[in-house]
C-alpha cells in the first residue's frame, strides 16, 4: 500500500509513520508543551492559557479567554502569564513555575547564549543570517540589558548543533517505530534532551548559563535530519505553515539541561510568544488535511516570521519588566 508523503522530506513512507513524523513536526513548534505529550495523546493542552494549537474550534475560544486578560496577570499551576494584544496578534510572557527564580537570577547577572537566527529561502533551505543575528545580539545587550557569550560563541554553538541534529536523526530512524514514539513522548525527539548538554554546551568555551532558545532552530533541525524540501510540494508548504503561525523565544536554564536524565519529561520554561491569530486558525484547519497546495506566499511568510521576531522581542522586554523580571536590573513586581 503507498504510503504519505513525509512532511519534511515529502518523500513517501508508510502510514504508521507518516502520522508519528507530523506529531513530531508539529510538536517542535510547540515549546511550552512537555516533550510531544499533549500531541501524541490528545494534542490537549496543560492548561487553559496554553493554545491547543491542533483545534480550530478550542483556539478560537483560546483567543477570546486570552483577550479577556490583557494587559492582566494570570496564574495557575503551570506558572504566570501576561498577555497583551496587539491587532491580530497576542504575546504572553510566561514565566514557569518550574524556573521563574531561577530566572531572575539568570538575567540579572549571568552569562546568556543567544542562538543564530535561521532564515529560510523560496526553496526552504535554511541558513544562519549571521547579520540579523549579530543584530539580534546587539538589541539583547543594548534593549534587554542582558549579559551574552560573544557572537564568536553563537558560531561555535551553530556548529555543533548541526553536527548533534544529525547523530540524533540517524539515531532515532534506525529505532524502531516503538522506541520513536516513546521517544517523543519523553522528549527525546527534541534538540534540547538528555545527552544535548554533552554534546553541544560542554564544548563550548567559556561560561555559558543559559541559552536564549529561537523557535526556528527547531526547523532548521528538522531539515539536517531529514532533508530540505526539494521544490514547491506538501515538504514546502508543511515548513511554510508550520513557521508562520508563532515565534517563541525561550529562556533554556543549562542547570536544567545539564540535569536531564533519558526518559524524563520535559517540563515547560519561561518564555516570550508571539502569535498570529489568522495563521494560526489557518495551520489548525491545514493540520487536520495536509494539502501541497500553497496556502500562501513562502517568501512574504519569511518577512512576517522576522517582523514577528522582533516584535516578539519589544514586547518581551516590556513583558518581563511588568513582571518583576528583566536583564541586569529588576523592577517592581507585577500586582
Amino acid at each position: 500500500m503507498t504510503g504519505a508523503a513525509d512532511p519534511s522530506t515529502g518523500r513517501e513512507v508508510e502510514p504508521a509513520r507518516a502520522v508519528l513524523r507530523t506529531l513530531i513536526l508539529a510538536c517542535t513548534t510547540v515549546l511550552t508543551v512537555s516533550g510531544c505529550v499533549g500531541l501524541v495523546m490528545d494534542a490537549a493542552p496543560p492548561s487553559r492559557y496554553s493554545p491547543p494549537w491542533l483545534s480550530e474550534t478550542r483556539l478560537a475560544n483560546y483567543f477570546e479567554t486570552v483577550a479577556s486578560l490583557d494587559r492582566k496577570p494570570a496564574q495557575d499551576e503551570l506558572g504566570l502569564y501576561y498577555h497583551r494584544t496587539a491587532g491580530e496578534r497576542v504575546h504572553v510572557t510566561f514565566l514557569s513555575q518550574d524556573d521563574r527564580d531561577a530566572l531572575r537570577r539568570l538575567l540579572a547577572d549571568q552569562i546568556g547564549l543567544l542562538e543564530p537566527v535561521y532564515r529560510f529561502d523560496a526553496r526552504g533551505l535554511g541558513t544562519v543570517d549571521w547579520a540579523a543575528t549579530e543584530r539580534r545580539h546587539a538589541a539583547f545587550t543594548a534593549k534587554g540589558r542582558l549579559r551574552l557569550a560573544p557572537l564568536t560563541t553563537t558560531r561555535l554553538y551553530a556548529a555543533a548543533v548541526e553536527r548533534f541534529a544529525a547523530a540524533e536523526g540517524t539515531r532515532h530512524s534506525n529505532s524502531s517505530l516503538l522506541s520513536q514514539i516513546s521517544a517523543a513522548r519523553a522528549g527525546e525527539t527534541t534538540l534540547y534532551n538528555s545527552r544535548f548538554e554533552a554534546a553541544v554546551l560542554a564544548s563550548l568555551p567559556g561560561p555559558v548559563h543559559f541559552v536564549i532558545v529561537d523557535s526556528m532552530t527547531t526547523h532548521f533541525v528538522s531539515q539536517v535530519q531529514g532533508g530540505a524540501p526539494s521544490g514547491p510540494g506538501l515538504a514546502l508548504e508543511s515548513l511554510r505553515q508550520n513557521m508562520g503561525y508563532h515565534v517563541v523565544t525561550q529562556f533554556l536554564p543549562r542547570s536544567y539541561l545539564a540535569n536531564i536524565r533519558e526518559g524524563a519529561i520535559m517540563r515547560a520554561h519561561s518564555a516570550c510568544s508571539l502569535i498570529d491569530k489568522p495563521a494560526a486558525l489557518g495551520f489548525a484547519r491545514w493540520v487536520r488535511a495536509p494539502s501541497a497546495q500553497p496556502g500562501g506566499d513562502f517568501v512574504r511568510t519569511m518577512q512576517r516570521v522576522d517582523e514577528m521576531r522582533q516584535q516578539n522581542d519589544d514586547l518581551c522586554w516590556a513583558g518581563l519588566t511588568e513582571m518583576g523580571v528583566t536583564g541586569a536590573i529588576q523592577s517592581e513586581p507585577l500586582r
